[in-house]
């Protein structure tokens, strides 16, 4: 990954490259210490089986001549265990060539594990930056449902007016549909009340018409025009109208002296 450094610091004054070599360092060294300890070991070994040896044939001499052994027997029998004590050069180079050869492959083994920690450490690299996204991501997602929230408050808000609008605006309508139908009411019992009133009376008679006559009755006018009399002054001349009757001066009042005043009459009769 591009964004991985192997100078990352795990800790203050520790790098990745420290680490490696730290590492690498550390098994040799004990790699060595191994390969010694075999050595020793194998040294011990052979030392001991000699000794043993060596044991063995100063017994059997004892037993042969049945005297205490002097100090030329010992020297005699510890100058061959001295001898055969030293390893030979072939066994000395197979076993050098052997520790050599597990502490090449113990330290290619670290090399593999060391790249295995540096593919960790980039793999751990990369989840820490994709959890730092994820954290930026779920912040982003939390604004914006916080947001989100308070326009869904306003909007129960505004929802709510509305609602409580509406509702005022069904019992202003409910309250007019009962006034309409009130008047309807009132307006059919008007109408029952003028059905039941009484029709004309009978008989034969005249009524003054003042536009078209009832039904049943027949519609009839005269007049009386020019007349003379004795004044044309308000006192003898008094205009009127009775629905389509009338009196009053013939033509202005005051022109026509001796023919002043005029009337007519239009009834409906029956």
């Amino acid at each position: 990954s591009s964004g991985i450094n192997a100078e990352w610091p795990l800790r203050p004054g520790i790098t990745i490259k420290s680490l490696q070599m730290n590492l690498a360092l550390r098994i040799t060294f004990l790699l060595v210490l191994l390969n010694l300890a075999q050595l020793v070991e194998v040294e011990e070994g052979r030392a001991s089986s000699q000794q043993d040896r060596g044991d063995g044939i100063l017994q059997r001499e004892r037993r042969k001549k049945k005297i205490k052994p002097t100090k030329e027997i010992g020297e005699a029998l510890d100058e061959p265990r001295d001898q055969d004590q030293t390893l030979p050069v072939d066994d000395l180079r197979d076993l050098l060539l052997s520790s050599m050869q597990n502490t090449i492959s113990l330290t290619e083994l670290a090399t593999q594990q060391t790249t295995k920690i540096s593919t960790i450490t980039v793999a751990l690299t990369e989840a820490k930056s994709l959890i730092e996204h994820l954290q930026a991501d779920l912040l982003t997602s939390k604004t914006r449902i916080t947001k989100l929230t308070e326009q869904l408050e306003v909007q129960n808000i505004s929802f709510t007016r509305s609602k409580t609008a509406l509702d005022e605006l069904k019992n202003e309508v409910a309250t007019s549909q009962n006034e309409i139908r009130a008047l309807t009411e009132g307006q059919s019992e008007v109408m029952a009340e003028v059905a039941a009133l009484p029709t004309w009376p009978e008989g034969s008679y005249c009524i003054l018409a003042s536009g078209t006559c009832p039904p049943g009755f027949t519609r009839h006018s005269g007049h009386i025009r020019a007349f003379n009399t004795y004044d044309y002054s308000p006192t003898y001349i008094q205009p009127a109208v009775f629905g389509d009757s009338y009196m009053r001066c013939h033509g202005p009042c005051g022109v026509h002296t001796g023919w002043d005043a005029e009337f007519g009459i239009t009834s409906c009769c029956k």
